[in-house]
């Protein structure tokens, strides 16, 4: 017979992961409620980049960050409402400097040659974005919502402006232009790790695709007139 003690353990709820937090930083966490919701982000995005949103539970991310998953659930209040808020985190800064770029830029050629290096400098400098974005190709596609569409909207709008202009050329849609400057910069950041940075020569080779982009672009999209342009400043 199992000893008085054990005896019911069998049959009891199994407690959440780290439903003891030490007293002290349950105390803290209770008072700087931020400072928790941003402790959660940490954990969820390192798991979400390491495992998916498929492969991490909300115990994998209450463990991490030393919470209840209820306490979790009280700031996010589900899985996909916490994957979306670690995306977002991620890109809000990048899409406040696009939206910029796109209202300060005087003309078409810094307009579209600003635009792609801010987004490949963004991907360059956030690996974790990049795993989170193959993870999201990968996964159901309902977890790739578009955060800040109105940053697309700004997008199609400055590119319509141009072509208006004669700065860009006309027969290009606009959308698909923008979808053309995202999928070159990210899936280089995607795909170099698995072969491809060896096709570049040696030397810098993120800067190396950068400029390639760049030229490949501007060569195919401005008009001739605004490619003879002077440029000023």
């Amino acid at each position: 017979m199992a000893p008085a003690a054990l005896s019911g353990f069998a049959t009891s709820p199994l407690p959440e992961p780290h439903s003891e937090i030490p007293m002290a930083i349950a105390e803290a966490r209770r008072r700087n409620p931020e400072a928790t919701k941003a402790s959660i982000l940490r954990a969820a995005e390192r798991c979400f980049v390491e495992h998916g949103f498929a492969g991490t539970s909300m115990a994998d991310i209450a463990r991490r960050a030393r919470v209840t998953k209820s306490l979790i659930h009280h700031h996010f209040g589900s899985k996909e409402e916490l994957w979306n808020e670690v995306k977002k985190s991620r890109i809000s800064h990048y899409a406040e400097v696009q939206r910029q770029l796109m209202a300060e830029a005087d003309s078409g050629e810094r307009a579209l040659r600003g635009s792609i290096e801010v987004l490949f400098n963004f991907l360059r400098d956030n690996p974790e974005y990049v795993r989170l974005n193959t993870w999201m190709n990968l996964e159901d596609p309902k977890l790739s919502t578009m955060h800040y569409p109105d940053l697309v909207t700004v997008g199609v709008e400055r590119v319509r402006e141009e072509q208006q202009a004669g700065r860009i050329r006309r027969d290009l849609d606009p959308r698909s232009l923008i979808v053309a400057m995202i999928s070159l910069c990210t899936y280089w950041f995607t795909a170099k790790k698995t072969g491809l940075a060896h096709l570049v020569p040696t030397g810098d080779s993120d800067e190396q695709h950068l400029d390639a982009i760049v030229k490949v672009l501007l060569e195919g999209v401005l008009t001739r007139s605004a490619r003879e342009a002077p440029q000023t400043g």
